[in-house]
């Protein structure tokens, strides 16, 4: 960027050169000149040369602390904001880089306090340092898990600057990821003061603080204001919203509660509840401890000998351990199991499928450490699992050591989540099935009777009668449904309420009421049917943007459902997004039908339908189709941008070919003398049974399917 006389001052102090560095700008715009032909380290060295006959300019320790952090030199970049805060300590920019040092040293949030401090500093013009630090602060707090404010921090900068694509992407990445809550993708509305209230003028003048950059002024005067005037829903939904954005969790949580005792539609309370959960530091600690036991060990071969042959123990690849240091690895890992493992999958009853409880690592003796066995659960399971490696043991267990803690489950996500092993045959028609089991029984049976903090430790049929508890608990299903997201979840989660002397969840008639203004969670609910082809479409492109899973869904079969809408969108798209919706394998398999279809008599590739199918094929062990389609694409496809790098990455993640993209040792091995089956892009056949199924330990990738499902996944 070209520097002259009437540019801002790099010194931070929003005026222009002429008007403020003047005597500098000749040395400045050799500085800058410089950078734009990349000769950081000379112009690093001028700069020391220019600081050393002008000791501490803005400016120069400005440009100095730019250089040394693009060209790594962390600490001596630390040193010099340190400098330039104690000479300068209004100056924006030395504020703006100070609160990127609190950031990386004492976490994300506690670098937005120095960054508003920053902003309050500059004035109507923000220097571009200030405005990249925002951004750079943003993707910090994205990172750590602060989602409002790095999104408040976000949309700031998009203020600043409508045109930046990289806050577009970040902006749009937030709105579409399925691990963000769906709470966090919008902020609550801002509401307005009563036109008659006594204190509007005074709200108005806090407002215009929290529109603006001065988000710490805004909440001292809303927080000031809301002390005296306690029952006001406007003051306290605003002040939570800008205690979001300032990363004042516990804060902001305070007054969605109180939001939610005001409000006067329930609803609306429930909402503000079930985000104060999400905000609350307190339920963040409400965990269960993931512990270690170390045994001593006086006959390793002899706990080989049984630990191999107990049906309650399921080995684990030692290389698939994650290595810590230079420790020594186990001789043997093994997954405890709550009962034996069934020697078949096919017509597995629910409650004979086994849970993991723990992990038994075996360690042989090592130069300083005796031979030992540890076990490695959740304090839940822990005795569970030190009873069965006892009983198996026998004489060769000594005594135990102390319980080490290790980890940490939030409990809420324990109670939705089950850690279970499936026998390597059981057909993939069967596992849905018995996930589809496994999820009701977890969320109509084991939910509603586990403890927790929320309810202090009582569970939610213990308070499912007291009046006072009502909105926490409705709250806490509805953050149930939100993380579920399954075409059936609202019939579920509606049993539950049921269940527990709850309204249930209607769907919402659209007539009259303005969908843009209407909360993300509750389009799931609104009847598309009755919208026109224009608004349907708008919230269909909203819903997708943001991730809304159930809404899209619902959106999405209706827009390919309305001739009228041919050719005004991409209907072989929209079938494809709908397929991967579907629990119902033969449902999705007749969405990407539709979607290749479509693209066909568009004249257009249908690849990416192929590919998708090829996918879902893969999963579910549909071995001939897989390898007929495997086949078609390679052959009518192979060519196309990108085709042979999606179908090699597909083969690495399940096993099937290794990093070299060549057939693993297990499938290369196993193709010795076998029939022709899936057929890898320049491998030998495979046989039949060779690709990766569901509950089936990969190849050699040392990659393998999580044996954790919760509601939320498919």
């Amino acid at each position: 960027m070209a520097l002259d006389s009437y540019s801002l001052c790099p010194c931070g102090s929003g005026k222009k050169l002429k008007f403020c560095c003047a005597d500098l700008a000749g040395e400045l715009e050799k500085i800058q000149r410089m950078l734009e032909g990349q000769q950081r380290h000379a112009a690093l060295d001028h700069i020391e040369k220019l600081l050393a006959q002008q000791p501490g300019r803005a400016a120069l320790l400005a440009y100095k602390v730019t250089l040394q952090s693009e060209l790594g030199m962390v600490e001596q970049a630390r040193q010099t904001i340190e400098q330039f805060v104690t000479l300068h300590p209004t100056n924006p920019v030395a504020l703006a880089n100070h609160a990127l040092v609190k950031a990386g040293n004492d976490g994300a949030a506690a670098g937005v306090e120095p960054l508003q401090q920053a902003l309050a500093a500059s004035g109507q013009e923000i220097a571009l340092p200030v405005y990249e630090a925002i951004g750079a602060l943003a993707q910090l707090l994205l990172l750590e898990g602060y989602f409002l404010t790095a999104r408040g921090h976000l949309m700031l900068q998009l203020r600043l600057h409508r045109s930046d694509q990289e806050v577009l992407t970040l902006i749009s990445r937030i709105a579409s990821s399925p691990q963000i809550p769906s709470l966090f993708k919008e902020d609550l509305p801002l509401l307005e003061a009563p036109p008659d209230a006594p204190w509007r003028a005074e709200f108005n003048a806090a407002m215009e603080f929290a529109l603006g950059v001065r988000w710490l002024e805004a909440e001292r005067r809303l927080a000031t204001l809301a002390k005296r005037v306690d029952n006001a829903p406007a003051i306290w939904q605003n002040l939570a919203v800008v205690r979001g954005w300032l990363a004042l969790d516990a804060e902001a949580a305070e007054a969605l509660r109180r939001v939610a005792a005001l409000a006067a539609p329930k609803e609306d309370a429930v909402e503000a509840e079930a985000l104060a959960q999400l905000l609350d530091p307190a339920m963040a600690d409400d965990v269960v401890d993931e512990l270690r036991v170390s045994y001593a060990l006086s006959d390793v071969d002899a706990l080989l000998e049984r630990a191999a042959s107990n049906p309650r123990l399921l080995r684990l690849p030692v290389e698939a351990l994650p290595r810590v240091d230079e420790q020594v690895p186990p001789r043997a890992a093994h997954w405890l199991l709550d009962q034996p493992m069934p020697s078949t999958g096919v017509d597995l009853k629910l409650d004979a499928v086994p849970s993991i409880i723990g992990r038994l690592l075996i360690y042989g003796r090592e130069t300083d450490r005796e031979p030992r066995a540890e076990i490695e659960a959740l304090r839940s399971d822990l005795e569970a699992a030190r009873t069965a490696v006892t009983e198996m043991a026998g004489p060769a267990l000594g005594a135990a050591g102390a319980e080490e803690v290790i980890d940490a489950v939030p409990a809420s996500q324990l109670a939705l989540s089950w850690n279970w092993r499936l026998p390597d045959d059981t057909p993939p028609e069967h596992v849905r099935q018995l996930l589809v089991r496994k999820r009701r029984d977890t969320v109509l049976n084991r939910w509603p009777t586990t403890p927790s903090r929320l309810f202090d430790g009582r569970t939610p049929e213990e308070v499912a009668g007291d009046a006072s508890q009502k909105i926490k608990l409705r709250a806490a299903i509805l953050l149930i449904e939100l993380s579920m997201e399954h075409p059936s979840t609202p019939g579920l989660v509606n049993e539950l309420r049921a269940r527990l002397g709850l309204p249930t969840l209607q769907e919402i008639d659209p007539t009259g009421l303005d969908l843009e203004r209407l909360p993300l969670i509750r389009l799931s609910r609104v009847q598309a049917e009755r919208l026109s082809d224009e608004v349907l479409l708008s919230q269909y492109h909203r819903v997708q943007f943001s991730g809304a899973r159930a809404a899209a869904r619902r959106f999405g079969t209706e827009v390919v459902a309305r001739p009228g809408l041919d050719g005004k969108v991409d209907k072989a798209a929209v079938h494809g997004a709908l397929s991967a919706f579907e629990e119902d394998p033969a449902h999705a398999l007749e969405h990407l039908s539709q979607a290749r279809s479509l693209a066909q008599a568009a004249g257009k590739s249908c690849a990416r339908w192929d590919i998708a199918e090829f996918s879902l094929r893969l999963r579910r062990g549909d071995e001939r189709e897989a390898s007929e389609l495997l086949r078609h694409i390679q052959t009518r496809h192979g060519n196309e941008p990108g085709v042979a790098q999606t179908l090699m990455q597909m083969l690495y993640e399940a096993g099937i070919i290794g990093p070299d993209g060549r057939p693993t040792a297990t499938t290369a091995a196993a193709a010795q003398g076998a029939a022709p089956g899936l057929v890898v892009p320049g491998a030998a056949p495979q046989p039949a049974g060779a690709i990766w199924t569901p509950g089936a330990e990969p190849a050699a990738s040392g990659a393998k399917k999580s044996a954790i499902w919760t509601p939320g996944m498919d």
